[in-house]
This record gives structure tokens, sequence and C-alpha cells, in this order.
């Protein structure tokens, strides 16, 4: 975990076309690449890297064989069951 929160830090701080600087004059600057600097886009290499990831996901659960309909099934039935807990829990909680 620790290793992808870097990661995502380093992406962060390396944009060149979505970040902005603050001077000490208050200013804000869009940053923009530096001459023979290649562009960076946070949001553009997140996207890449976890739509990547889902790919990988999704194609080592079907060699694997587990039938996607079975896994959204059990997803769904888990997200009904803890979202009953929350609100059994909420409405516990503003009772006054």
């Amino acid at each position: 975990m620790r290793a992808e929160l870097l990661d995502v830090l380093d992406r962060c701080l390396a944009d060149n076309q979505n970040a902005w600087e603050l001077d000490s004059g208050g200013s804000w600057t869009r940053r923009e690449p530096a001459p023979g600097e290649p562009p960076r886009s946070v949001q553009q290499e997140l996207a890449d890297l976890y739509a990547a990831r889902a790919a990988s996901e999704r194609h080592s659960r079907e060699r694997d064989g587990v039938p996607n309909g079975e896994r959204q099934a059990a997803r769904s039935a888990q997200a009904v069951a803890a979202g009953s807990a929350s609100s059994a829990s909420l409405s516990s909680s503003t009772d006054w």
C-alpha cells in the first residue's frame, strides 16, 4: 500500500499538464512541460494504470474459471448487507 501511495504522489508531483504552482506573491501559474520534457498528466496516467489493472484482474478471474455473473451477484449481496448494517447503525445513533 505504501509503495502504491508513493507512486501516486510521485505522479502528482510530476504532472506538468494539469498542475498549478503558487508563487510567493500569491499568484497561481499552470505548469507546462519544459522544452524537450514529455507531457505528464496524473489523471491520464492513473486512468491508464487502473484500466490495465482491471483488465488484468478480469483476465485472471476468467482464466480461473470464476463466472463473472456469480462474482457480481456476490458483490451486490455484500453491498446490500453492508448498506443495511450502516442504515441500522445510523438510525440507532440518531434516535433522540
